[in-house]
């Protein structure tokens, strides 16, 4: 008989609020040291590998207009930096 998997996502901005699940031992957060220091999330671990990658998406249910359209430029031009 496969074992039972319980499983909650939070997602938000409100770092305290992420954080104290996990610093009560009932998941993890993925965060910058940093932040995890600020925001109280318990035991930092560094993470090496693998290697972390942000990214963004723009979901549009056809061509972009407006602002989306702006935002999707924004998004293909790259970094000016």
């Amino acid at each position: 008989m496969p074992a039972a998997r319980a499983s909650v996502r939070c997602e938000g901005t409100d770092l305290l609020a992420l954080c104290a699940p996990a610093a009560a031992g009932h998941g993890l957060v993925l965060l910058p040291r940093l932040v995890a220091g600020a925001a109280g999330a318990g035991v930092a671990v560094p993470l090496s590998a693998p290697r972390l990658v942000h990214r963004t998406e723009l979901l549009s249910p056809g061509a972009p207009t407006g602002a989306a359209a702006a935002l999707a430029a924004r998004l293909t031009a790259g970094s000016p930096v």
